[in-house]
């Protein structure tokens, strides 16, 4: 043997183990990575590594942090106070955090001040002042000493008059000017809310002994009542009746009103907030209901075969209900010992109950001959004139039989009014 080597083999391309996941696209909620891997190879025109250079991943697939949200505030709640200046508190709820989210940052509970408006405070009086100088150095003169209200403050009541109190001094006879006199009380307000105006008065006290005449005004005007009148709360329109809770046999509906805020230390409104009333009293619609059927009637002849009838009734319909379904009454084929054999019907089994035999009299002819007889066919054929469509009507029973092996196969049932049945003269017999 003699080795030979002229070119080195084919070496195909090999894979090299992946390297590492790089980072994930998402840190939370889902994301993708990629890692990738390099071909060693090929040499001397072997085959390139088969596959894909990098490779996609899922990760970070757990959902991501939702911190908590506040909701919206919640109404104020009523001041603690009415003067005075109190607190009230507002509320709102955290919606919860999910997937360790972080809590609601922030207060649960907001306080404010209310009311804040000073409490009326009624005026005190102060201890008397001195007597002021006498009017006059002779002739009976006065002299007045006052006090000082402390107040009113925040609309709260003035001191109680006077303030101020005269007596005489210098009574000595002397020209005495005319004095005014101390003002009267304040009159009734013109109005018990919302800026009036009242007035005094005062009279001239004089002169005498020649003295001069009051040199200053006798009436004067002031305001009063200047605090806002309050404002009773009032009814807003109603709104429409709601839909009635039934449709028939007698239900409810409401409405709604509103009420509007006083004001001012007015009165609430007076009345309910939702009215009620009766609707859709009309009876609901009842169907007809069949009773039971009632017993079978006698049957219709006495010998052979016949038909029965029962009947049943109908209760209702009321309040524009349904009528019954279906039919008052039912029959059904009944039979007698045969009768005597010169008056024996042709009766068989087959019947066409509510319907009219449509049929060719020659056929007839046919199927009676041989039962009767010759004298039949001719006697047929001269009462009907051949190929007469139908026979006379007569109100007979319900129905009609013929025995089906004598059945031409021309004859048919068709659909005709209730008690409506053909009778064929045949010396006596009949073909019902």
């Amino acid at each position: 043997m003699e080795w030979c080597k002229d070119r080195e083999c084919p070496i195909d391309g090999v894979w090299n183990p992946w390297a590492e996941w790089g980072e994930c696209s998402h840190t939370c909620g889902g994301g993708t990575q990629q890692r990738s891997r390099t071909c060693e190879g090929p040499y001397y025109n072997g085959a390139e590594c088969s596959g894909s250079l990098t490779d996609t991943g899922s990760c970070n697939t757990f959902s991501c942090p939702v911190d908590g949200l506040w909701m919206s505030w919640q109404e104020w709640q009523q001041c603690n106070v009415t003067c005075g200046g109190g607190m009230q508190i507002r509320e709102r709820v955290c919606d919860e955090p999910k997937f360790g989210g972080a809590s609601c940052h922030g207060p649960a509970v907001e306080p404010r001040e209310c009311n804040t408006n000073n409490c009326p405070i009624d005026g005190v009086w102060m201890t008397w002042g001195d007597w002021g100088d006498c009017t006059l150095s002779c002739g009976n003169g006065t002299q007045v000493r006052t006090r000082t209200c402390d107040g009113p403050f925040y609309g709260g009541k003035d001191c109680d008059p006077p303030a101020d109190e005269t007596q005489s001094c210098n009574t000595q006879p002397c020209p005495v000017d005319g004095v005014e006199s101390k003002w009267s009380n304040w009159g009734t307000c013109s109005v018990s809310c919302g800026d009036g105006v009242n007035g005094r008065q005062r009279v001239c006290i004089g002169p005498f002994h020649g003295g001069l005449d009051c040199q200053n005004p006798l009436e004067e005007r002031g305001t009063c009542n200047e605090r806002p009148c309050p404002v009773d709360g009032e009814w807003g329109p109603w709104a429409d009746w709601e839909s009635c809770d039934v449709s028939c046999g007698g239900g409810k509906q409401n409405r709604k009103r509103t009420c509007n805020t006083p004001l001012h230390g007015g009165l609430s409104c007076i009345g309910v907030p939702i009215d009620t009333r009766t609707c859709n009293e009309d009876e609901c619609p009842i169907d007809g209901v069949w009773s039971e059927w009632g017993m079978w009637e006698d049957c219709s002849v006495t010998c052979d075969f016949g038909l029965q009838n029962r009947y049943r009734n109908c209760t209702g319909p009321f309040f524009g209900g349904k009528e019954c379904l279906g039919f008052n009454s039912d029959s059904q084929s009944c039979s007698r010992p045969p009768c005597p054999a010169q008056t024996k019907p042709y009766l068989v089994s087959r019947t066409c109950s509510r319907y009219l035999l449509k049929y060719d009299l020659r056929s007839m002819a046919t199927l009676t001959n041989g039962l009767i007889g010759q004298s039949v066919t001719s006697h047929v054929g001269a009462e009907f004139h051949g190929e007469t469509e139908h026979a006379s009507d007569h109100i007979m029973e319900e129905r009609i039989v013929l025995e089906p092996s004598r059945i031409p196969k021309n004859v048919i049932c068709i659909t005709v009014p209730l008690m409506v049945s053909l009778s064929l003269g045949l010396h006596g017999n009949h073909v019902l």
